[in-house]
């Protein structure tokens, strides 16, 4: 039973441990309840605080806003006070705050925030899809096509379980005023959505030569134009000032896409300075000039179209082109452009789809890891340039090390030390086993540890991966001292180690099996084409893992009551009347040694085979 109640204690552990990383506010969002008062349930967070606290809610439109127009909206805290979650939505802004309504325009969705469906719209309203703790968070909203009515932008802010704030509310933004048989020019961000036979006048005659007055970097390497390209990028500089840009790529099954430049100071994504151009679902072009946040990209303060002149945008139905214009150095007050006299690493990337309705977003990630200039390039640079992948060689050496340690040996040494024992009693087998392969494990986990935080130059922003990660190389880690301290066999203290030590492995054995589930999600997310065969054999290997254990818990108490399971004792020598070493009586072997054995050896056979599918698996994917 003590060893039964073990088990119980690590699983509720681990799952407590999970559950109170997202303990405050509903850890996956709003619930479609709130769609009409924003009002989240008063069961579980109270009623509403009075005011608007220490929150605010901004957006970079003007007085006015322009219809089907991109808009940034941050909600933020005025002093420092983090939050936990937001739901928000755009509203007439006759309504009285708390009352209901209806959203009007669409969010384009940024990590941490997802879509809330409310029975008028499917992307109106947008809230968190974990908890956040943040000082504030950015997102897109695109107003309506109508622009008929004065709207404000209201968020419910979740300081805590137990205390939020009711519909926070924006400034108002007014609606244009209607001009009676007003002729409207086109618009130089979204200049057409018609068809057109060719993509436009886009050479690289030159980026060729011996003096190139353009820069190029197309793919694939070695293609000649929209005939046989996939992606082209260009710029050169027309005055002191200005600079001309073109950006070209493929459309996808679904008829958008967007291609991108980034400029940045480094070979990582983060505070990256992004040229775009995409096409939106209505066929519509546009030229974007975006910034990386962390890996999020969002419009610039103040300054996402103002700098952008869009010459040229086409669209063919399967390919699309932007020739766009942008001061060299925009001398913005965010900093979020940078001055392009300076040299720069380069980032290209593209996507077939888009996530968000918004016209012109640059939403979802690229379907590729982006490629990388192989040098530093800057508005004075010209010709043809090379780019390549970003090396994550050791990622996916940190995952396979990490697989075959636990899910490969750590579940088998766990297995022999539980069980193994009464099976294996003429030589203590299972304790050489055990601790030779645990030694293994913690040498591995400790390598792979190092491995991936010196290749990601820090924490992870998986967060549950890296999280997970990090304790179960903690729990790893203290094991062999825990050994080292332990007191013999027969002192009464012992049971306390031996308590100790099975909690700890077993609980690093659960954590970490976790850890490989979100670790596999992860490499997806790095644009990694991982296919679901590794996730399907982790489940596998997790409900033989946890058939085996429960069901071997269950057998112990009820056909062996008596059977101490946690016991880490082996067979001690004693010195005799004559000073010569003594063995203890050989123990006995248990009389089911045959059915112990017998499913070792299946769980043996399933993790190593499990553990090299799954290392396969990461093996040959490619990003």
């Amino acid at each position: 039973m003590a060893s039964t109640a073990l088990w119980i204690s690590c699983l509720l552990c681990t799952s407590a441990s999970l559950f109170i990383g997202y303990a405050h506010g509903n850890p996956d969002g709003a619930r479609p309840a709130v769609c009409m008062t924003l009002l989240p349930s008063p069961g579980v967070h109270g009623a509403p605080q009075s005011g608007d606290g220490p929150y605010s809610v901004t957006t970079n439109a003007s007085a006015e806003y322009e219809p089907n127009t991109p808009y940034q909206v941050t909600v933020a805290s005025n002093d420092g006070t983090l939050f936990r979650g937001i739901v928000c939505q755009a509203r007439d802004a006759s309504t009285a705050r708390g009352s209901s309504g209806d959203p009007v325009g669409n969010f384009a969705l940024v990590p941490g925030l997802e879509h809330l469906t409310c029975d008028t719209s499917t992307a109106g309203t947008i809230t968190h899809s974990s908890r956040l703790n943040v000082d504030s968070v950015s997102f897109v909203w695109t107003s309506p096509a109508a622009a008929v009515l004065n709207l404000t932008i209201r968020c419910t802010v979740v300081q805590v379980m137990r205390t939020h704030y009711l519909q926070v509310p924006s400034a108002i933004l007014q609606a244009p005023a209607p001009v009676e048989n007003q002729t409207v020019p086109p618009t130089t961000e979204r200049p057409t959505a018609a068809i057109v036979a060719n993509v436009g006048n886009i050479t690289l005659d030159s980026c060729r030569g011996a003096n190139p007055s353009k820069f190029c970097v197309v793919q694939p390497q070695g293609c000649t134009g929209p005939s046989d390209c996939t992606f082209i990028y260009t710029h050169r500089r027309l005055t002191a000032t200005d600079m001309e840009f073109e950006l070209f790529g493929a459309l996808g099954t679904s008829g958008e896409g967007w291609v991108a430049a980034a400029f940045s100071r480094d070979e990582t994504m983060g505070d990256d300075d992004v040229l775009g151009c995409s096409v939106d679902s209505a066929g519509f072009v546009s030229a974007k000039n975006l910034h990386n946040s962390g890996r999020v990209p969002v419009l610039d303060s103040g300054s996402a179209t103002n700098f952008i002149t869009l010459l040229e945008g086409t669209n063919t139905g399967n390919q699309f082109y932007c020739r766009f214009t942008r001061p060299i150095n925009t001398e913005a007050p965010s900093g979020d452009d940078f001055d392009l006299s300076q040299s720069y690493r380069m980032f290209y990337g593209s996507r077939s789809t888009l996530n968000s309705p918004a016209a012109g977003s640059l939403t979802g990630q690229h379907e590729a890891i982006p490629q990388v200039s192989e040098g530093m390039i800057s508005s004075a640079s010209t010709g043809f340039g090379t780019a390549g992948s970003i090396n994550r060689e050791a990622v996916k050496a940190h995952g396979i090390l990490m697989v075959l340690v636990w899910v490969g040996a750590a579940g088998i040494a766990i297995f022999m030390a539980h069980f193994m024992k009464k099976a294996w009693v003429d030589k203590p087998y299972w304790f050489l086993a055990h601790r030779g392969i645990m030694v293994c494990v913690w040498l591995v986990s400790i390598v792979a540890f190092i491995l991936i935080f010196v290749d990601v130059k820090g924490y992870t922003e998986s967060k549950a991966h890296g999280a997970l990660g990090i304790v179960t190389v903690g729990l790893t880690f203290i094991q062999p001292f825990m050994s080292l301290l332990r007191c013999g066999p027969q002192d009464e203290k012992r049971w306390i180690f031996n308590f100790a030590h099975a909690f700890v492995g077993k609980s690093a054995q659960i954590v970490g099996l976790i850890a490989v589930y979100y670790g596999l999600e992860a490499y997806k997310d790095l644009g990694f084409n991982l296919k679901d065969g590794g996730t399907i054999t982790w489940i596998v290997y997790a409900v033989i893992t946890g058939a085996v254990f429960i069901l071997g818990e269950i057998y112990l108490c009820i056909a062996k009551p008596g059977e101490e399971a946690v016991s880490q004792d082996m067979e001690m020598e004693t010195k005799g009347a004559d000073g010569e070493a003594k063995k203890e009586p050989p123990k006995q072997r248990s009389e089911d040694y045959q059915l112990r054995r017998g499913i070792f050896y299946f769980f043996l056979l399933s993790s190593v085979v499990c553990a090299i599918v799954i290392s396969v698996y990461i093996g040959v994917a490619k990003n």
